[in-house]
């Protein structure tokens, strides 16, 4: 049942990320001594994977969130977010408030939120109480459980607005949600393999064609959320 499941997380068995090689070859340095040794490889250096597909595309973030954003409240503290990570805080506490006052009409979605990957912790910790409640719980018994795992609850979860901004019907709202934080969450796992893969000289081949196989499913998944997003008019910028 999902709310069974809703009692625990397990860990993310997906993750995705970007890269044009099984293998790379290792740039030489030399130093003042003449003497020669390998530095980390170059990522553009990189020769084409053999089983990409013909329509695959490199991920390619853009720079979207290479800057630093405001300093924000989260579970650590005050600590300054990305612009990726700031804008994924605003959908986790939408998504929270609509969870707190529609707990049943999220339970179909208990995979999907399995899979998340929360910015602030007490988000997370809040809906894993919430979906943990017997289905047919009212609000307010979705707000004692949400406050039993965090006393902030009530104000982390008031500050969402899209059931009052959106014209969609509430269904339409949580599919926008949990696409968005999936975008959020696959954007911020392609970025770290990125960087695993330019700083990381010593992975073997192996290991690098498993990665670049999730490159290839993270970057067909971004498409398939953007496609799915664009369908849809932003919910926050609709008046009822």
């Amino acid at each position: 049942a999902p709310a069974a499941a809703a009692a625990g997380r397990p860990a993310p068995t997906s993750a995705a990320g970007t890269t044009r090689s099984s293998g790379m070859a290792a740039h030489q340095q030399a130093d003042s001594h003449g003497n020669v040794s390998a530095s980390a490889p170059a990522y553009d250096d990189m020769p084409p994977y053999d089983d990409v597909p013909a329509d695959y595309q490199p991920y390619d973030d853009g720079g979207y969130d290479l800057a630093p954003a405001a300093m924000d409240d989260t579970a650590d503290g005050l600590v300054v977010l990305s612009e990726e990570e700031r804008r994924a805080v605003v959908c986790e506490r939408e998504l929270l408030t609509m969870l707190t006052a529609f707990p049943d009409s999220f339970r179909p979605y208990a995979d999907r939120i399995v899979d998340i990957d929360w910015v602030d912790a007490r988000h997370e910790a809040i809906a894993w109480a919430v979906l943990a409640t017997p289905e047919g719980s009212t609000g307010a018994q979705a707000m004692d459980a949400a406050r039993g795992v965090c006393p902030e609850a009530p104000q982390l979860v008031s500050v969402g607005t899209i059931s009052s901004t959106s014209s969609h019907p509430a269904e339409t709202n949580i599919v926008f949600l949990l696409d968005t934080l999936e975008l959020h969450t696959v954007r911020r796992r392609m970025k770290a393999i990125q960087a695993r893969l330019r700083s990381d000289a010593g992975m073997s081949a192996e290991e690098r064609r498993a990665i670049t196989v999730q490159s290839i499913e993270g970057a067909k998944r971004v498409r398939e959320l953007e496609k799915s997003l664009e369908g849809v008019a932003d919910p926050f910028r609709l008046s009822s």
